[in-house]
């Protein structure tokens, strides 16, 4: 099957927190995270947790979105197994000119 999603982030001016959804054609949810920026380190830092369709749960899962230069960002995610943290995907995105 071929995976088709779509992401929105947003600023809440209100709370001062960057906000985060995901929802795709395997899921059967929404993902909703929340997160910050550090400008030392150009890297946006997101923590939230999804429905785990397979163990019949809620997941955490964390990521960070790291901003090399104006024209490549790293996207890092971070999903909890059994307790344990672990890096589950990486995309590098490169502006095209």
């Amino acid at each position: 099957m071929e995976l088709n999603g779509i992401g929105t982030e947003a600023f809440d001016n209100v709370r001062g927190v960057y906000l985060g959804t995901w929802i795709d054609s395997m899921g059967t949810s929404i993902t909703y995270s929340e997160g910050s920026y550090d400008e030392a380190t150009k890297m946006h830092h997101f923590k939230g947790s999804m429905t785990d369709a397979m163990a019949g749960g809620v997941a955490p899962f964390r990521y960070t979105q790291e901003m090399k230069d104006d024209d490549t960002m790293v996207f890092t995610m971070y999903n909890t197994v059994e307790g344990k943290e672990m890096k589950s995907l990486e995309m590098v995105y490169t502006r095209k000119k």
